[in-house]
């Protein structure tokens, strides 16, 4: 009895400079290993980082926004689940995929409150900044200023199939089926084989 031949799979993203994975939180440590893994490839090939984060640092989170905004040419796979600061370093990509069953995890900023009443204001418009400038970069993705205050004004666990209707990402990457849907500009749901990606 002859032994079936395994169908050799294509590697995801063929023709990138880089594949970065980072798994945790966001703090300096993640910045640190990100802006060095990512400088050298300024102006190259583009990169894939594929992320799953639960969260951090919005500070941090920023600067690497600025980053990943001014190299350009990084796209990133969301898997898992993406959390507050993980967006905003998603937000960042030139292009955003996510796997099926990826969860996008928005909320409200907040702010410690347990100092004097001057260092507390400064805490509050600080955080009003953050989270206006965190709204804007959904609405840069291509979700709507609604749907972006709306995610960001309570706890909103968003689901890839809204991700993608929303504008927030621009395919879903199904590796079963060889496929990456997205959506046209007339918003017809559309399909491409893996390797045209």
């Amino acid at each position: 009895m002859a032994a079936k031949k395994k169908a050799k799979q294509k590697p995801l993203f063929n023709g990138y400079a880089q594949h970065l994975l980072s798994v945790g939180p966001v703090n300096t440590e993640l910045a640190n290993t990100l802006a060095t893994e990512l400088s050298p490839n300024a102006g190259k090939k583009q990169v894939v980082f594929t992320n799953i984060s639960e969260g951090g640092d919005v500070h941090t989170a920023l600067g690497l926004y600025d980053i990943i905004q001014y190299l350009g040419k990084i796209e990133m796979v969301a898997f898992g689940s993406i959390v507050s600061a993980g967006n905003i370093i998603f937000s960042a990509a030139a292009k955003r995929y996510s796997l099926p069953h990826t969860t996008f995890h928005f909320h409200q900023f907040s702010c410690d409150i347990n100092e004097d009443l001057e260092t507390t204001d400064r805490f509050v418009k600080c955080t009003k900044d953050l989270f206006k400038q965190a709204q804007d970069n959904l609405v840069k993705c291509g979700v709507s200023p609604k749907v972006a205050k709306k995610w960001m004004s309570s706890e909103n666990f968003v689901r890839t199939p809204e991700a993608l209707k929303e504008g927030y990402i621009d395919g879903i990457i199904d590796r079963p089926q060889g496929k990456l849907f997205y959506y046209d500009a007339k918003g017809n749901l559309k399909h491409k084989k893996i390797g045209e990606i």
